[in-house]
């Protein structure tokens, strides 16, 4: 399971970039679907029929990049449900918002009388490409009710694009260059934060800095300092040259966890 939807980024970026601040709720509640939901909430169809209310659900401690749950859940039908293709998580026992959702395998026809249990692990929520602090953070704001803080985000010019680890990352050093804080960014929309501005900076002072290929987001002024936050291609990919300028435009730089 691993898939946030919309609403879910939203409170995680602006909380983080932003400093929208949101209030995680006490508890999350796991209920069935026959029909995936699309990242807008959308068109999926949640199991409603007798025994499948949803459960107040507890995750155990963060750890290699995923959360599961902390102990066994069942529910028994007492009316046919159809076949449960994946679980949902929400934020309320009954309407709220749907925080989460996957596809499970094998897909249940679960009939009358039928059990559905969830032994404890094997609800899990799994980030695989996100920096591993920023993962961490996701997790306990959404599904452990861990109030989290805004952050500064620094961007690194790369001429070698880190892993999703955020490790092998070759930063610019030459002469006249300095990360970048970003003093705003806008609104979240379609799946990500846009810088609020445009950032530039010009190579006035130094040698050529070689050919960009990407920003890295962190934490921190130091290039392997404080937390790797997350990266962003940049295309088409500049050659910079001393008196050359970079502009990060506000249309195309963005921050996003999709």
């Amino acid at each position: 399971m691993a898939g946030l939807t919309n609403f879910a980024q939203q409170k995680v970026l602006e909380q983080l970039l932003r400093g929208v601040a949101y209030t995680p709720p006490a508890s999350v509640y796991t209920g069935h679907l026959t029909t995936l939901y699309d990242d807008g909430g959308a068109g999926g169809v949640q199991v409603t029929a007798g025994g499948s209310g949803r459960l107040a659900t507890a995750f155990g401690a963060f750890a290699s990049r995923r959360i599961s749950n902390a102990s066994d859940m069942l529910w028994t039908a007492t009316a046919d449900w159809g076949v449960v293709v994946g679980p949902g998580l929400w934020d309320a026992a009954s309407g709220g918002n749907l925080l989460a959702q996957g596809p499970m395998s094998p897909n249940v026809n679960v009939r009358n009388g039928d059990p559905l249990r969830l032994l404890a692990g094997q609800l899990k929520i799994n980030w695989s490409k996100w920096g591993p602090w920023l993962a961490q953070y996701a997790a306990e704001l959404l599904f452990k009710a861990t109030a989290k803080s805004q952050v500064t985000v620094y961007a690194h010019l790369c001429t070698t694009a880190p892993t999703d680890d955020g490790t092998g990352a070759v930063v610019v050093t030459g002469t006249g260059y300095t990360p970048l804080a970003v003093p705003a960014w806008a609104a979240y929309s379609a799946g990500k934060c846009k810088l609020a501005a445009d950032l530039s900076i010009t190579n006035s002072a130094g040698g050529a800095w070689g050919t960009l290929k990407a920003v890295m987001w962190r934490d921190n002024v130091g290039p392997t300092a404080g937390n790797y936050l997350g990266q962003i291609a940049i295309l088409p990919e500049p050659t910079i040259i001393a008196g050359d300028p970079v502009v990060l435009s506000a249309a195309d730089t963005y921050f996003g966890i999709d």
